[in-house]
């Protein structure tokens, strides 16, 4: 960590905060333009909404939606800055009500993560608080959990204060949003998140205490991350991912980092994406030669039975990042900078700080991902969001992201995805400028965008056709974080969420939340990611579907005649997905057993059947018996894999065993 790192925050956010600038400019000065375009469709916004917050602007901090008290309506939970040196988290109800906000120490610009962390039958909510560099001297960062039912604090995790390996008398801010999941698979849940003072930590869910203890640091003699955490060397921006990479039962971490030269890994500048157990122990670690803000999601993309790990890059070092990478974890080399092994990587127009998305837009049974990326550096001449094909990184489309004025700054949201219009098909939904941008799932606007002539357009953003609706999704300022898709009502019908400012043109205008209504409600596999990271415990992954798998795929039982009235095999029955399901056999050879013949397939046990044929009334030759049939169901429903087929082989005769010798030499 070098010590001019402090400024350099300081410089990344300033240069966000003169882009944002400029957006707000070249919207007030252009908004009256607006009639001279084809005519708008203004989205009905939900009864109650836009919601004039009591705090300061929603920037980063994306909505959550999710069941925190006891009616049967979602609310949504979000974060932003409060004056100088605070912040507020608030929980608003379906109907533009507050039902309560809580005052914390620092600005968030982290997501709240949701789910009942001590078992006590009520959720919690939970955010990382202190995550703006203008803060940092003066607000004190760290993890918050509040009450679900009323926003009172259950307990606050303070990280160290080392952001510029110089302490400043404050703890060091969160941006990282935290995970939630069960990784020791004790029933308990915990939590994990990265920060600013160069640590990730993993937390007990109900008391808020690190489980981690004093994990390798730089140098000897020195205690880093309070002796709590996993010390890094330089910033976490990342949100981590939890998954079972090693199919044990328990939820590996992984998670993008900084790093700085002069590291003790001895690597140059540049960053990490990092994979540890639940004890803190590195699995992985793969440098690249750009610091890793992007959260990484995890999916099967070509469905082969094995996840990959999708990651953007971040926004630190010059010139450098302007790709997203597909990984697969390989447990076998020895050294643990081989096992992240590459995909397939794709070179974009810039730097990546977006969080990737994973849904099927073509329909074609493969996970594609979405994100959006700076043109260049910082996106000064505009922004752009890419869709490629999950099995080999292929661009599907990439298309300029462009306002309804017809001009592209530099927007930084991780899309969210989910069929909004009823076509059967998914769009994708990211922040940018002043408004919610939509695209369609073959990359046309969804939204409606400038046609008319506009001299201080961007050349990215010269429009040839309009949107495929007129809605115009304006949230009356700047907006920049994740909009979140949902059934806030549970009236039958979606409802996009962002939080963003209440009114540009109103001096006493706090923070601000706009949700849109009327949109139909799509199937379940049509939302396949409407917030970010995924979910309310920002899982970050879409779970498999369970998947019976039987394995050999084929027996060739072999009797030695006369000897005797049955043989013996085995077959191994797996679920090569997430969750379990109930299998069976359904039909068999009139000669074979199998025990046992039914039961419960999960992911982390292989059950064991044994194949029992009886081999009376056969003489010598080859005989095919037919095939035993296996099922696996799942809520009443085949699962993927279901039937399975195992054919069935007999051979009677004479059975030849040849023995390896055992060789000893004696003492001389």
């Amino acid at each position: 960590m070098q010590p001019k790192r402090r400024a350099r925050l300081g410089l990344i956010l300033l240069s966000i905060l003169i882009t944002l600038i400029g957006v707000e400019w070249v919207q007030s000065e252009q908004l009256s333009r607006i009639a001279e375009a084809r005519p708008l469709s203004l989205p009905s916004e939900q009864p109650g909404f836009p919601a004039n917050l009591s705090g300061g602007r929603i920037e980063d901090s994306s909505p959550t939606l999710a069941n925190i008290d006891s009616d049967p309506e979602l609310e949504i939970l979000i974060g932003g800055i409060d004056g100088s040196c605070q912040g507020k988290l608030y929980a608003y109800n379906y109907d533009g009500s507050l039902l309560w906000e809580r005052q914390v120490p620092g600005p968030i610009n982290s997501t709240p993560a949701v789910a009942d962390i001590d078992g006590d039958g009520q959720v919690e909510v939970v955010v990382g608080v202190g995550g703006w560099a203008g803060y940092e001297g003066c607000a004190d960062g760290g993890l918050i959990a509040v009450n679900g039912a009323n926003g009172a604090q259950e307990w606050f995790f303070e990280t160290a204060d080392w952001l510029n390996q110089s302490p400043d008398g404050h703890s060091d801010g969160v941006f990282s949003s935290p995970t939630i999941g069960d990784v020791d698979r004790d029933g308990d849940l915990e939590i994990a998140f990265g920060a600013w003072d160069q640590c990730l930590y993993l937390l007990d869910g109900s008391t808020g205490d690190s489980l981690w203890g004093a994990l390798p640091g730089s140098s000897s003699g020195t205690t880093y991350c309070n002796n709590r955490g996993f010390y890094n060397e330089d910033t976490i921006w990342s949100s981590p991912v939890f998954y079972d990479l090693t199919r044990d039962g328990n939820l590996e971490i992984i998670v993008g980092a900084d790093i700085s030269a002069g590291n003790r890994n001895g690597d140059p500048s540049g960053g990490y994406i990092y994979v540890f157990d639940k004890n803190g122990t590195q699995l992985a670690r793969e440098w690249v030669d750009q610091a890793v803000y992007s959260s990484p999601a995890v999916a099967d993309l070509d469905n082969d039975g094995t996840v990959e790990i999708v990651v953007g890059t971040g926004l630190y070092w010059p010139g450098t990042g302007y790709y997203v990478t597909a990984y697969n974890y390989n447990s076998a080399p020895s050294d643990i900078k081989d096992r992240l092994q590459q995909k397939w990587r794709t070179s974009v127009a810039g730097r990546v700080f977006s969080s990737p998305a994973i849904g099927d837009l073509n329909e074609d049974g493969i996970g594609d991902v979405v994100f959006t990326s700076f043109d260049g550096d910082w996106g000064t001449t505009g922004s752009w969001v890419y869709a490629l094909n999950g099995a080999n990184g292929a661009v599907l489309w990439q298309l300029p992201q462009c306002d309804r004025l017809d001009n592209s700054f530099a927007g930084r949201s991780s899309p969210t995805l989910a069929d909004i219009d009823g076509d059967n098909h998914l769009e994708v939904l990211f922040a940018h400028a002043w408004e919610v941008s939509i695209v369609n799932h073959n990359g046309t606007y969804y939204t409606a965008h400038g046609v008319f002539p506009n001299p201080d357009a961007s050349v990215a953003c010269s429009a040839t056709a309009d949107g495929t609706s007129s809605d115009y999704y304006v949230a009356n300022y700047s907006v920049f974080a994740s909009p979140a898709v949902g059934d806030i009502d549970q009236d039958g019908d979606l409802e996009i969420v962002i939080g963003g400012i209440y009114a540009f043109n109103d001096p006493g205008s706090g923070g601000g939340l706009h949700v849109w209504t009327g949109h139909p409600m799509p199937s379940n596999d049509k939302i396949p990611w409407p917030m970010f990271h995924r979910d309310a415990q920002n899982t970050g992954y879409p779970p498999m579907p369970p998947h019976l798998s039987v394995a050999p795929t084929s027996l060739y039982v072999m009797h030695q005649y006369g000897s005797g009235e049955t043989e013996r095999s085995y077959l191994n029955i797996r679920n090569t997905g997430d969750g379990s399901f109930s299998w069976a056999v359904s039909s068999k050879p009139a000669n074979v057993t199998v025990s046992p013949s039914s039961g419960t397939a999960s992911y982390t046990v292989t059950v064991p059947a044994m194949v029992t044929v009886t081999t009376t009334g056969y003489t010598t030759g080859t005989y095919s018996l037919g095939d035993i049939v296996f099922t696996g169901t799942a809520e009443s429903a085949p699962v993927e894999g279901s039937p399975a087929r195992v054919p069935v082989t007999l051979y009677v005769g004479d059975v030849y065993r040849i023995y390896l010798p055992l060789i000893t030499r004696s003492a001389p």
